[in-house]
């Protein structure tokens, strides 16, 4: 299912189909800065991208960001995180099989959405050390 979703998006949004990984993903950048990554899980599909690098002030934005994610407040359905090495600020969504074509499609509009907000959250200034 996860291949006529991405095929029709790509049509939709006059794009080139990308090929499928090894481990079965597909790797869409619905925009030049948002590449996502859906894969096939049990309960449906994972959408998942690395948004940012973690910003200098990493507590503060961490503390943020948890805030958003408690009870998805600041991120629709999505969650943040980080990568494995917590160099990275990512974003990432299940989507559950049982939906239709234009539900899917909401929720990668909602994704990418969520993406370039949480983006500029993590590149404001306000995130940065000052030194004096």
């Amino acid at each position: 299912m996860i291949e006529q979703y991405i095929s029709r998006l790509c049509q939709d949004l006059q794009m080139d189909i990308p090929q499928k990984s090894r481990d079965e993903s597909y790797l869409l950048s619905v925009r030049e800065d948002v590449p996502i990554a859906f894969s096939p899980i049990d309960e449906g599909f994972y959408a998942h991208a690395r948004i940012a690098p973690a910003p200098e002030k990493k507590e503060d934005f961490y503390i943020y960001a948890m805030n958003a994610n408690l009870l998805h407040q600041g991120t629709g359905a999505m969650i943040l995180g980080l990568d494995h090495e917590d160099n990275f600020l990512t974003i990432s969504l299940k989507i559950p099989y049982e939906i239709k074509y234009e539900e899917f499609k909401n929720y990668v509009e909602d994704f990418v959405n969520y993406f370039l907000y949480w983006k500029a959250e993590a590149e404001s200034p306000k995130w940065k050390t000052v030194e004096l």
